[in-house]
């Protein structure tokens, strides 16, 4: 068993809290990560693309924005940050007009989403890898960029918004969601854990090295995780993640509102939006505390480009 260089009793802590609370609901493993067991996997070759296009995220995208998904009749649309390309692939079926391009990093993921298409039959979708930070389309190419949980990911977030206006044509738009790091479960360690706050109380090191041991026991199935990196914002962070908080999304719209001839609107969505009492309780909190992440679910980021 290979063991970490990080030496904490906060980790056993932090272990024996997962085994726990981890069958418990809201805080416990994520139910979409329980689906993602090797069970559950079995005889489904695009398992992953299924997965995506069975929850309703695809259908509650629009409505987020106040918009109906019907924007999209008649436009090229760029699903940056795709996934296995199940939100494009349930779009392109209900928008025949349309034409969809969906975009990750990982060439194996696009031959899956690919694969997928051509299984279902699907005409009016592409799939290409490549990079947010350096789009491979021409100026002016979409008339609608969307990002879900993508943001927070990304290397260098103001280079792919830049990226992003380069890419939209006159009068397009981008429509973005993300949680801020400072979110309580920005942590994304829901295939272990929903607990919040535990990137907030402890140090990114301790944390992977707890979840180490957690994929080391068998309890987890994932790759070991990496040692956490600096982040574009000079902090150190989780894996895949990197750092962004409210106020830095801030001031990174605002600098590109000074540069690019873009309007940009930032919503601050309370976190635990779906229960009555604590979406009250933050959006109240987010009055007091203007943009503070402790009670901020989502950033929602519609960006116009001008024409």
């Amino acid at each position: 068993m290979q063991t970490s260089g990080v030496r904490s009793p906060a980790i056993p802590f932090i272990v024996g809290l997962v085994r726990a609370t981890r069958k418990l609901p809201l805080i416990g493993q994520a139910p979409a990560e329980k689906r993602l067991s090797a069970s559950a996997r079995a005889g489904e070759p695009f398992w992953q693309t299924l997965l995506e296009m069975k929850t309703d995220n695809n259908r509650r995208f629009f409505g987020l924005f106040g918009l109906d998904e019907s924007m999209v009749d008649g436009k090229t649309v760029l699903d940056l940050g795709c996934g296995y390309g199940g939100n494009v692939l349930a779009w392109a079926d209900r928008h025949p007009s349309a034409s969809f391009v969906g975009l990750e990093p990982f060439p194996h993921v696009m031959n899956i989403a690919e694969r997928a298409g051509i299984s279902f039959g699907t005409k009016n979708t592409r799939f290409v890898t490549g990079l947010g930070e350096t789009l491979p389309f021409g100026d002016n190419t979409f008339d609608l960029i969307v990002t879900w949980d993508v943001i927070e990911h990304v290397r260098d977030p103001m280079r792919v918004m830049q990226e992003i206006t380069r890419c939209l044509k006159a009068g397009g738009v981008s429509l973005g969601v993300f949680p801020p790091y400072h979110n309580p479960t920005a942590h994304h360690l829901g295939y272990a854990t929903r607990l919040p706050f535990l990137h907030l109380v402890f140090s990114p090191d301790v944390l992977v090295a707890a979840v180490n041991r957690l994929i080391e026991a068998g309890e987890v199935d994932l790759s070991r995780q990496p040692a956490p990196q600096c982040g574009p914002w000079g902090r150190k962070t989780l894996p895949s993640l990197n750092g962004t908080t409210g106020a830095d999304w801030n001031e990174l719209t605002r600098q590109l509102k000074s540069r690019y001839a873009v309007a940009v609107r930032n919503t601050y969505v309370p976190f635990g939006e779906r229960f009555a009492v604590l979406r009250i309780f933050n959006r109240i909190m987010l009055r007091l505390f203007r943009d503070s992440d402790l009670f901020c679910g989502q950033i929602r980021t519609v960006l116009h480009k001008e024409g």
